[in-house]
């Protein structure tokens, strides 16, 4: 079950009840709308679920599967309070039943409740061992936690207990990236796209994991099939064009940064970006109006503070180009290694 899924655990035991065949047939009818029929308007399926809550028809069952599946509508019009209300109560109604922990463990977690979203985990899974959603939405609020450990172990639980997911493979592989394990990361990486190769997001986390890899020609190719499948991505347009630029590739690098630019024309780090093009072309005007209005934007972003000292200094303003450089080094101590990396030394 994703952890999007409306909930159809009891439908049929439920509609087995019916009585004479033209109340069966509206009965059905409701049960079909409250449980998520194709296209229905969220509006349409609250009130079909709330005519089988009051209908005085169903067994405790049924009204929980009804009022999990109207807590989902509830959640999508962002009307937690409801949600959680229709959440609780299911549970009292009927204290097995898995799905009811589930799903509102997951509403806890949309809301960043994620400790509390592991205690309702940990109920679906004491009376559902086997199911492998509750052990993958339990790994995603680890993973929130920075606890990537235990949420590689119930990713690992995941799969082995059903067909192999995409997002399942992928939230491992961040997981193992944000531990450092890039090369676990990318196999991770490699089998969510082998399962669907159309996802962008899968081929930027293993070019992040590539550049993590110093690998940058491997991630400026991920980049570019995410640049495929979304064109609109200004933030993957903009991570080409930095690693282009690392690389000396400063024509193909603008060409990126302009493209990322046009499609969000603000964006302090694509600013940062073209400042560092200018900059290890030489074009020290050009670089430092783009430091301008990148720190007038983010006035912390360090790489861009460093590197406008840099300009600065080789523009011959030394006490500017010193002021900027130590005020980056007091935000990042390190930042001067980092940038020396990049080429962009005092």
């Amino acid at each position: 079950m994703a952890s999007g899924a409306w909930v159809f655990g009891v439908v049929g035991s439920v509609l087995s009840l019916c009585a004479a065949p033209a109340a069966a047939q509206d009965r059905d009818r409701q049960w079909a709308l409250c449980l998520g029929e194709p296209g229905v308007e969220d509006e349409r399926s609250i009130a079909a679920c709330t005519a089988r809550i009051e209908s005085g028809e169903e067994p405790p069952r049924g009204v929980a599967v009804a009022l999990v599946n109207r807590a989902h509508r509830y959640q999508r019009l962002r009307d937690r309070a409801r949600a959680f209300a229709d959440y609780d109560e299911a549970i009292r109604l009927d204290p097995s039943y898995a799905d009811a922990f589930l799903h509102r463990g997951i509403s806890h977690a949309i809301a960043g409740r994620h400790e509390r979203a592991i205690q309702d985990y940990d109920q679906a899974i004491r009376m559902e061992p086997t199911d492998k959603t509750a052990f993958y939405n339990r790994g995603l609020a680890y993973a929130a936690l920075q606890k990537h450990d235990r949420a590689i172990e119930d990713f690992d639980r995941s799969l082995r207990l059903g067909l192999p997911e995409s997002t399942t493979f992928h939230s491992r592989g961040i997981s193992h990236a944000a531990m450092g394990r890039h090369d676990k990361a990318i196999e991770d990486f490699d089998d969510a796209i082998q399962i669907d190769p159309t996802n962008p997001i899968f081929f930027v986390d293993r070019a992040d994991s590539w550049v993590a890899k110093n690998q940058r020609e491997r991630a400026i190719d991920d980049y570019g099939q995410a640049i495929r499948l979304d064109p609109k991505d200004a933030a993957t347009w903009n991570s080409r064009c930095w690693e282009r630029a690392i690389l000396g590739r400063l024509e193909e690098a603008l060409a990126d940064c302009e493209e990322s630019l046009r499609l969000k024309p603000d964006a302090a780090y694509t600013l940062d970006s073209r400042g560092l093009v200018h900059l290890k072309a030489g074009r020290l005007d050009a670089a430092l109006a783009d430091y301008e209005v990148a720190l007038k934007l983010d006035p912390e972003m360090v790489s861009a503070l460093y590197a406008r000292g840099v300009v600065r200094l080789r523009k011959g303003d030394k006490t500017g180009g010193e002021a900027d450089i130590a005020a980056a080094i007091k935000l990042q101590t390190d930042i001067a290694r980092e940038m020396a990396k990049y080429g962009v030394t005092p």
